[in-house]
Parts: structure tokens; C-alpha cells; sequence
């Protein structure tokens, strides 16, 4: 992914040069695999890990930067006022496995303009073509910004004023944004009016409701979509969109309604119009779980001694709500930060922060056995050395069989020693079965 220097600054307070800022972030484990100069800035190719979706866009590397340098993170007011009624657009969920939330905002009278200069320029830098369509590219923007994707539809083309998430069910068809008539999986989530399917959940809309020069009020959409359901119907359609490759890792189903309400606010900024009040359908809530984790595990683990109150302030800086419980303390992972499951996960987060070439370098310990051994092992040997000194020989076989030594040994089909654990994933078929004999 490419990242902007100076939009990453308007994030995060930070007075650290780009190397330096590429050093830390890489050595809190988001690598920094390139630094390339463009018009005055610094882009940065960071090369994000697929268990980190949340640093898929400049606020998330921003929030890594600004615990690394212990900076303010700064994020754009996204409140909106003066919202009129959202009149009678409905959304409905067939769907609510695969479709945890769905929201959204009618903005009427809305004008298709030429996209802002400076939105084109970081558009550009970080990878992704302006189409000089204010509309289309804000929700490009906003994706790279807040890392949600957003899509915009023209309301006058969704028939019936609403919007339905479900599958597709058999012999559907939908012609996409670029051109292809696509023939739908069965499983397939799509986004319906009242009529047909105008959208592939997730990953790219369609062309009769897009977004035109003739459009005058827009629907904007922000969901969260299971990403399994994505992964899947990207794979079987052959359709990789930036949108797909952020929701089949996940993104925040919290957040979304901010990447809304910016997106909305940018668009009424430079095409006018009237922003209605949000509609949100939040079927699946996000529960936040609780990890308990001992302070002096973490000491133990990490060999270090810091104080339970240096810990805490650490995963604070990266967002994780904690709770101090005296020898222990609870930790709440934020809906963007479903990686964080456990303590070890909670323990790395702090070796992240505190930083790998802090911790002190320690000569391994390990116990020595004193070398006496015990009546049972003595006895085994003494047997062992018994049978062999008797003429017979000792053999450790391999754990693996092939399934046609079965049959040169005549094993009848309905011996018990057929009935083996096949490997998943053999080296060869020789060595393909578990064995069951010697």
C-alpha cells in the first residue's frame, strides 16, 4: 500500500523526518519497503500483513506512527448538522450472517463536478486513478483515508426507494461498473432495489445505478460484509477490486458510519447539496471481548521490568481500552483490532510499542538434568539390551505409510488396520496414510 508523508502528518503530530518515521514503523512491525519523492513529499510502499487490515489506509498507519513517536492522532471532525428526514428510502438485510450492518445517507441535489486538485494529487500518489468524477473519487479518497470502503449509487435508478443485501440465488446475472456482464455465483451477496440486483456486496457496484454527470441525488453506502462471503465470490468471479481487498480481512463495523458522514460531508463541500439523516440497519452488533492478562506474565515473558502503568499507556497509544485489575489487567480490543484474541497477542502488542531492540539481550537459561536416572528408564533398557543380546533387532519406524502396502501384505477390506488417518497435505503418496501396523 502507499501511504503519503504529508497526509500521514495531518494525522498524526509528527516532527520526525520520513526516514525516521520509516525505521520506527518498520521496526514495530509494519515494514516500510520503499520511499519514493513526489512533488515535495515522501510516499512510503508499506507492506501491511494480512492479520492487520486496520492499517490498510493513512489513519491506521497514522495511529502506528503516533504511538511509535508518543504523537497526538488527529482525526477530521465527521459530524453532520442541519439533517432534514430521510423521507421513505428503506434498507432491508435478507442476509444478516453475511451482513452484519448496512448504512447509509440519501443526499439530494447533489452536483457531478470536476474533482478538487489536491484530492486528484493524493489520490494519485497513493495508487489509485482520479476519474475526475467528485463523487466517485471522494469515495476512493475516504477508502484510503479511513480504510472503509464506501459506494455511491444514484438514487433516482434504485427502483422503489430501498435498498435489499441477499444472495443471488439461481441464473442472475449483473452487468459491473467495468463493463462485463457477470453470471452470479448462488451464494453470492448482492445489494438489490425492490427490483433487481444493482451491486456485488463488497467488491464493485453496477452500471444502471451508478454514478453519471446526469445524477442529482446520490445514495451513499457504508456496510460491513462477512468477509468470508467476499473472499469467496472475489475468488469465483475472478474480481479483485480495492473494496474486496479490505473487506475480505475485515473491516470496522464501528467506524463505518464516520467514513459515511466524511464521505457525505466532502461531497456536500464540493457539490452541494442537502445531507439526509442517516439509515442504519445494525442487526449483528459488535461485542467487545475481554482479555485477562497477568502483569508479570508479560514482564516474564518479554524479560523486561516495567511498571504496570507503562503498560497500560502503551496499548492505550494503539488504541486498546484497558482496565487495571491489580495483578492482573483486562484488556478490550476495539471492533478494528480483531487480531488481538489473547494474552500473547496482548503481550506482542506491548513488545511492538515498547520497541524489539529495547528489550535486553539475555544468555538463555536452561536446567541441567543431574544425570541420575530413574528405576523406569533403567528397567526399559535393561529389556531393550536383553532382546537384543537374544538376537532380535530394534527398529523406530516412520510414522507414515502408503496405502498400497495394505495390499501387498493382503490385508482383507474389513481388517481394523484399514482404517488409517489420511494426511491433508502429503510430501508424496508413499507417504500419504498414518500407519496402522508394523
Amino acid at each position: 500500500m502507499l501511504v503519503s508523508y504529508e497526509w500521514l502528518k495531518e494525522f498524526a503530530a509528527l516532527s520526525a523526518s520520513p526516514d525516521e518515521v520509516a525505521e520506527r514503523l518498520t521496526m514495530a512491525g509494519l515494514e516500510i519497503e520503499g520511499a519514493d519523492k513526489s512533488s515535495g513529499d515522501t510516499v512510503f510502499e508499506v507492506n501491511v500483513t494480512p492479520n492487520r487490515p486496520d492499517c490498510l489506509s493513512i489513519l491506521g498507519v497514522a495511529r502506528e506512527a503516533a504511538a511509535a513517536f508518543k504523537a497526538p492522532l488527529n482525526i477530521p471532525d465527521t459530524h453532520i448538522s442541519g439533517e432534514e428526514s430521510v423521507s421513505d428510502f428503506r434498507i432491508e438485510i435478507a442476509g444478516k450472517d453475511l451482513c452484519n450492518r448496512y448504512a447509509g445517507r440519501l443526499i439530494r441535489g447533489v452536483k457531478v463536478c470536476e474533482t478538487p486538485a489536491w484530492m486528484k494529487e493524493r489520490l494519485e500518489k497513493c495508487g489509485i486513478r482520479p476519474l475526475n468524477n467528485n463523487i466517485v473519487d471522494i469515495t476512493n479518497y475516504v477508502l484510503l483515508e479511513f480504510g472503509h470502503p464506501l459506494h455511491a449509487f444514484d438514487a433516482d435508478r434504485l427502483s422503489g426507494g430501498m435498498i435489499r443485501v441477499g444472495v443471488a440465488g439461481n441464473n442472475r446475472s449483473l452487468l459491473t461498473l467495468d463493463g462485463v456482464e457477470r453470471n452470479m455465483p448462488a451464494d453470492a451477496l448482492l445489494i438489490w432495489d425492490a427490483e433487481k440486483p444493482v451491486a456485488v456486496a463488497g467488491i464493485m457496484g453496477g452500471e444502471e445505478s451508478g454514478v453519471t454527470s446526469a445524477t442529482k441525488n446520490v445514495f451513499l453506502e457504508s456496510a460491513y460484509f462477512d468477509p468470508g462471503s467476499i473472499r469467496r465470490t472475489s475468488k469465483s468471479l475472478g474480481l479483485r477490486s480495492e473494496s474486496s481487498y479490505r473487506f475480505e480481512r475485515g473491516t470496522d463495523i464501528e467506524f463505518l458510519e464516520q467514513a459515511l458522514n466524511r464521505a457525505a460531508l466532502l461531497i456536500r463541500e464540493t457539490g452541494g447539496g442537502t445531507i439526509c439523516r442517516i439509515n442504519d440497519a445494525y442487526p449483528v452488533k459488535f461485542k467487545q471481548e475481554k482479555i485477562e492478562v497477568h502483569y508479570g506474565r508479560v514482564n516474564s515473558l518479554l524479560g523486561t521490568e516495567l511498571k504496570k502503568t507503562e503498560m497500560l499507556e502503551m496499548l492505550e497509544r494503539v488504541g486498546l481500552q484497558t482496565e487495571d485489575g491489580g495483578d492482573v489487567f483486562f484488556v478490550y480490543p476495539p471492533a478494528f483490532r480483531r487480531d488481538v484474541t489473547r494474552y500473547f497477542d496482548v503481550v506482542e502488542e506491548v513488545a511492538r510499542i515498547y520497541g524489539y531492540s529495547s528489550i535486553p539481550v539475555r544468555v538463555p537459561r536452561a536446567n541441567l538434568s543431574d544425570g541420575i536416572i530413574n528405576r523406569r528408564e533403567l528397567d526399559s533398557r535393561r529389556i531393550r539390551e536383553a532382546m537384543r543380546s537374544a538376537g532380535f533387532s530394534e527398529v523406530i519406524n516412520f510414522s507414515f505409510m502408503n496405502p498400497s502396502d495394505l495390499d501387498l501384505l493382503s490385508i482383507s477390506k474389513d481388517d481394523h488396520r484399514r482404517k488409517s488417518v489420511e494426511l491433508r497435505n502429503p510430501l508424496r503418496q508413499e507417504e500419504s496414510m498414518m500407519r496402522t501396523m508394523l
